[in-house]
């Protein structure tokens, strides 16, 4: 199930309005609806933070695991951390880059995304 469809179900079952559901998450109401809509307020694709997520389980009532776990596509597990934990370990340019990126904006990281997928394509 997406994102969106587990917010409005949610808050649909709860007799929540946007503004009440964001309240609830202490999130702006822009943010649920940015959710919801699946786009952001320049009608591009939203793709929600992890902190976002966190805040939206929280004002479910429930763990961000368990959130991420009923969104499809979206799975985390105990292993998948446990080998980037080791990978992060042994590779310090791996590192490096998870450092350097962590102080980009969001436009440059999805810039950065994209030219390592190409990288990976060629």
């Amino acid at each position: 199930m997406k994102l969106s469809e587990i917010v409005r179900r949610y808050r649909e079952e709860h007799g929540l309005s946007i503004r009440q559901f964001a309240k609830q998450c202490d999130i702006s109401h822009s943010a649920i609806a940015n959710i919801e809509n699946e786009t952001n307020s320049y009608g591009e694709p939203f793709i929600p933070q992890l902190g976002t997520i966190n805040k939206v389980a929280f004002g479910m009532g429930i763990a961000a695991r368990d959130l991420l776990d009923m969104m499809d596509g979206v799975k985390i597990g105990e292993s998948p951390t446990d080998d980037l934990r080791d990978e992060l370990k042994d590779n310090p340019e791996l590192r490096t880059l998870l450092s350097a990126s962590s102080k980009l904006s969001k436009e440059d990281l999805q810039f950065v995304i994209r030219f390592v997928e190409k990288m990976n394509r060629e």
